[in-house]
């Protein structure tokens, strides 16, 4: 049996890391590391034939990064002693919680080790604090009962699979963040490990300036283990509406008018996400819009009264409540559905101030001949979250490193087959709730890597077109959706100095590079 003193410096040799792990028995790779992780810690080579289902595993398959084993540390010092000796020789390592990092950044680890946070799963509310604390792993569908049960609501997304801790440090996004802010400012504190294996807390009282960096660019510091956040009063007593419809293509147009004009001025409990979709039974390419209200029913129904006079193919309405909420909504389409892992998502997106019709009237057409020439595309959704902004642009911008113009993004487009589609298979007919829930089938991304080439050439082209009607100068997005290739002044803007000089100080060796990383100059 060699020591891990020995595997580690074969590593650091060039040795392939999977070559490195494949040569011993996963018993002798145990036994090497059991003098250094507590006795709960796991370890799975990838050749193991449990590895997958035993593991994190990612949520897309497109341009993935590759592991040759994965840990799942049982305490937060196994976490420490992995980044320790990782650290020491050199070996490639990444965090996963939810898996639902899209960034192509993420390639550039081969062959390295999964730190698995799945252990790192809890929900602990404080009442008199009115905070919710949660673990590396937990996803948003684990604190909705929680949190809800309690009275209280928080900043969280649409899905209900990404994990929480993942989607904050990149800024979080919502339909609640008209009522308060994007995720991040949501946040009171951290507990990380950070490039030298220290545990460490992180607030706006304590290590500071690493909270600020957390906030924005939190993958480039380190491996949050815990994270608080603030949570409210219920809105509305817990109560929403929401509004699901189906247009025909023919009202594509009218819908995007009408997508422009409910948006303006729009208020801070409205959240509306439209979607370009195939449906054969529906005539083929469809708009699905969901609209969620956090207030009565009748505010709710005046307020997208121009998507009630686009006839719609289908439409669903429903007062419930919040608990309901990611059930419902869309059809059900951000539920447990959407988090079946191992999906080709190839995912490009543009941050916007508005809805220009002629650009997505063209989109629309483009669409339309992507699914004509490409029918593997067809069980997919290119979609727009429009959200209001009202206490993102209240927050005080400089406490965080989300660049300021990307608080003043109200439409977040995901202009490549981005989500499910309703089923093209010509069954999915809806009549009432229950019928929609028994016949509704989803199709997935597009699972055919040999088309990426064409997908890639039409996903720049819809990029650079609405990029230049979005009302900013320059491509600008929230940088959790990242396609990878924007690079970071794009990412960070002009919070990329500070945080240069941020990464110099905590992980000068760039431990924490992979995922759109903050470049040492």
């Amino acid at each position: 049996m060699i020591s891990s003193k020995f595997l580690a410096l074969a590593l650091a040799a060039g040795l392939p890391l999977s070559n490195a792990l494949s040569i011993q028995e996963r018993a002798n790779i145990t036994q090497t590391f059991q003098s250094s992780f507590s006795p709960g810690t796991k370890i799975y080579l990838a050749s193991d034939p449990n590895f997958a289902n035993e593991t994190t595993q990612r949520w897309t398959v497109y341009e993935e990064p590759t592991y040759a084993a994965a840990i799942i540390p049982a305490l937060a010092s196994d976490v420490q002693t992995i980044v320790k000796i990782a650290g020491r020789y050199g070996i490639p390592f990444l965090a996963t919680g939810g898996g639902h990092g899209l960034s192509t950044t993420l390639s550039k680890i081969q062959n390295g080790i999964s730190i698995d946070l799945s252990r790192f799963k809890n929900v602990t509310i404080n009442e008199a604090a009115s905070t919710v604390t949660v673990g590396g792993a937990n996803v948003f569908s684990d604190v909705f009962e929680t949190v809800w049960n309690a009275g209280k609501e928080m900043a969280t997304g649409s899905c209900a699979c990404p994990g929480i801790v993942g989607a904050t440090v990149g800024g979080g996004v919502g339909r609640l963040q008209g009522l308060h802010g994007l995720i991040i400012d949501t946040l009171v504190s951290v507990v990380m490990v950070t490039a030298d294996g220290s545990l460490v807390t992180a607030s706006e009282t304590e290590n500071a300036d690493l909270f600020w960096g957390v906030r924005g660019a939190g993958p480039n510091f380190g491996i949050i283990l815990w994270a608080t956040y603030k949570i409210f009063d219920q809105t509305n007593g817990g109560y929403a509406f929401n509004a699901d419809f189906i247009f025909p293509a023919n009202e594509s147009h009218n819908h995007w008018q009408a997508l422009k004009e409910v948006s303006k001025n729009m208020p801070a409990e409205l959240a509306l996400i439209s979607g370009i979709n195939y449906n054969e039974a529906h005539g083929g390419l469809n708009i699905l819009v969901n609209a969620v209200y956090y207030g009565p029913e009748a505010e709710g129904r005046a307020l997208i009264a121009p998507f009630y006079n686009n006839n719609p193919l289908v439409s669903n309405t429903s007062y419930v409540h919040v608990s309901q909420l990611i059930s419902v909504a869309a059809f059900g389409l951000f539920a447990d559905t959407q988090c079946d892992k191992g999906k080709h998502v190839n995912t490009y997106t543009v941050g916007a101030t508005g809805v220009d019709v002629p650009t997505w009237d063209a989109h629309v057409q483009n669409f339309t001949a992507l699914y004509q020439t490409y029918p593997q595309a067809r069980l997919s959704t290119a979609f727009v979250e429009t959200f209001p902004n009202q206490a993102v642009l209240e927050a005080d911008g400089s406490k965080t490193a989300v660049p300021q113009k990307h608080r003043e993004i109200t439409n977040y487009v995901f202009v490549t087959p981005s989500l499910p589609s309703l089923s093209p298979m010509g069954n999915f007919q809806l009549t009432t709730r229950e019928n929609e829930r028994k016949k509704r089938l989803w199709g997935y991304n597009y699972a055919d890597p040999s088309i990426d080439t064409q997908i890639n050439q039409f996903a720049s082209s819809a990029r650079t077109a609405f990029t230049a009607t979005s009302g900013f100068e320059d491509l600008e997005l929230y940088v959790t959706y990242a396609h990878g290739d924007e690079g970071p002044q794009t990412w960070y803007r002009e919070k990329l100095g500070q945080l240069e000089q941020l990464k110099r100080k905590w992980d000068p060796n760039q431990l924490f590079g992979f995922m759109n990383p903050v470049p040492l100059k």
